[in-house]
């Protein structure tokens, strides 16, 4: 009896267990009961065990079920990306292609754009979002699709496009993307310089949570881009101590401006200094304001240190500020330093007026300072007079003048003089450019070859003016070279000589071409030597001359070097018929 009981129940036992297998293999093997519970498990977020059912719906398809075996696949996409897998890309662009008629498609289109953002890959969010048509998404949707397409457009660079897509949803009040829409909207116009509408978009931010910190940034940039310097002056005190560590120096920076531009300068300082001490990008703008600020409200030894920071490179600010300077040094006493500052003021032309005065200051300083009045000062009111001559200061400059003039009767003398003066001008470059040229032809005559060279090239630097007198020292600082034997810088000068504008009508043109067939001759360049003086001689007209003589025995000379003995025969010839007559 008992052994029977036994038995009974180890069938009943084995009867149990294939049921129970049976129905686990028709559950394994019902691609909907499986799809269903995949779907509950997403349903609840458990993405990790929802695509574990997801992949086996996919795997155990039968051909009763009657839903859309790719539901499954976008599913179990969407899965991978809710976990971030590697393969998400993948199974959403294998998806996609695979089942372009789903009614997930524009679902996984956008879907796939958001995970790209996510990921803060915009140019790959930005080529989903294009492809997403935006009608077939809810209003909720939309609005998300709006803001992060314009996010995407906007780091692309495409900010007329990014613009519409913000303004499209900037009042839509419920949303989360309502202030951000805002912003970039108004961001976008600053960059545009739509200053008055982006000023009403950050405007409208001043109270939210999330930009009431950046906002009067903005709106202080773009009252003072505007040149609303009251309105600056009204808005940006009440402000100033709120804004962040980061900000706070520009800030300063832009208030202590707006005090400056309404000449409000004790109240500038401050906050000028703190951009001073604080500012990241503290230029020379920065540097003169302050310095000015100092200069009128007479802190003039803080004015002059500021302004020395203000003086390269040159130009109009530079000028500004040694005209300030010399006034800060007259203020102090100290007429040296205001000698200096006004004359390098004088040096620079972007102001005339501020070029006169300070050209005439310079010089009468230079007058009140001199203890021997016939050097500093007659150049600079002589350079004055010279530059200036309808100025309403030249009368007085001739009576300083008349104090100190001393006049030189040698070239030497004259070239001193000149090259002590500063400020050179139109009429002294002239004569200088003369007297330098005739010193070189002094000292050429006395053999002194190599100091004929410098003044040469003094007047050659001084050519702008007179070009005959540049083509003679030309050639005769040719002739000093060949004197000392430099043949090769000689040659050079020859050369620049005969091709200068004006050469052609000078005497010593001809005979530049004698001179080069000798210079190349010392040098033994026997072929280009016989070229020049072949040149001398065709366009010499007098052929019985010493010189054509001369020439034609050297170019004889050249084609024998040559050993073109017959050619030389005949100019030795022709040198020769010369020699009998």
């Amino acid at each position: 009896m008992q052994n029977r009981l036994i038995i009974t129940g180890f069938i009943l036992l084995i009867a149990f267990s294939i049921s129970t297998f049976a129905q686990k293999t028709v559950v394994y093997n019902n691609t909907e009961i499986v799809y269903n519970q995949a779907l509950n498990l997403y349903n609840k977020e458990k993405y990790n065990d929802a695509q574990e059912y997801f992949q086996k719906a996919i795997e155990i398809k039968n051909n009763n079920f009657f839903f859309e075996i790719s539901d499954a696949e976008y599913y179990n996409a969407r899965c991978a990306m809710h976990l971030f897998n590697r393969d998400a890309d993948y199974l959403i662009r294998h998806f996609i292609s695979k089942y372009p008629e789903s009614r997930y498609r524009q679902e996984a289109l956008f879907e796939m754009a958001k995970f790209q953002y996510q990921k803060k890959k915009y140019r790959k969010a930005y080529k989903w979002f294009s492809e997403v048509d935006k009608h077939l998404l809810t209003d909720e949707q939309q609005v998300e699709y709006n803001f992060k397409y314009g996010y995407a457009l906007y780091t692309k660079g495409k900010l007329n496009k990014a613009s519409s897509k913000f303004y499209e949803i900037i009042d839509s009040s419920e949303s989360e993307y309502n202030s951000p829409s805002i912003y970039y909207y108004g961001h976008i116009c600053y960059e545009q310089k739509k200053y008055e509408t982006a000023l009403i978009q950050f405007t409208k931010l001043e109270d939210d949570d999330l930009f009431a910190p950046i906002v009067p940034y903005y709106i202080t940039q773009i009252l003072y881009i505007q040149k609303k310097y009251d309105e600056i002056i009204a808005y940006t005190p009440n402000l100033i101590d709120s804004v962040s560590e980061k900000r706070y120096p520009e800030i300063a920076r832009i208030l202590g401006e707006a005090y400056y531009k309404k000449q409000l300068y004790k109240e500038a300082i401050p906050y000028l200094e703190i951009y001073r001490d604080k500012g990241l990008d503290y230029g020379r703008d920065d540097k003169y304001e302050l310095a000015y600020s100092y200069y009128k409200t007479k802190n003039y030894k803080s004015a002059i240190d500021n302004f020395k920071g203000v003086l390269y490179p040159k130009d109009e600010l530079t000028q500004k500020a040694y005209i300030a300077m010399a006034d800060c040094f007259l203020k102090t006493d100290n007429k040296l330093g205001a000698r200096t500052a006004f004359y390098e003021a004088s040096k620079l032309d972007f102001d005339e007026k501020t070029s006169i005065e300070s050209m005439f200051n310079y010089a009468k300083l230079s007058y009140e300072l001199s203890d021997s009045p016939f050097n500093d000062a007659i150049n600079a009111f002589t350079a004055f007079i010279n530059k200036y001559p309808e100025s309403n200061r030249t009368d007085e400059a001739y009576s300083y003048l008349s104090k100190v003039y001393l006049t030189t009767k040698n070239y030497q003398a004259a070239i001193e003089s000149y090259e002590e003066i500063k400020e050179i001008t139109k009429e002294i470059e002239i004569a200088y450019q003369r007297i330098t040229f005739f010193r070189g032809i002094e000292l050429f005559k006395n053999r002194g070859y190599s100091a004929a060279i410098r003044n040469f090239n003094k007047s050659i630097n001084n050519s702008n003016f007179d070009k005959t007198i540049k083509a003679q020292a030309l050639y005769w600082k040719a002739q000093s070279y060949y004197k000392t034997k430099r043949y090769t810088d000689a040659k050079n000068s020859y050369k620049q000589f005969i091709t200068t504008p004006g050469s052609y009508l000078l005497k010593e043109y001809m005979i530049a071409h004698y001179d080069l067939g000798y210079t190349y001759f010392k040098q033994k360049d026997y072929k280009i030597s016989a070229n020049w003086f072949r040149k001398f001689s065709d366009m010499n007209t007098d052929k019985q001359s010493e010189t054509m003589n001369d020439a034609n025995l050297r170019t004889g000379d050249c084609l024998f070097m040559q050993k073109k003995y017959q050619l030389a025969i005949d100019f030795y010839d022709k040198a020769i018929a010369i020699n009998k007559r």
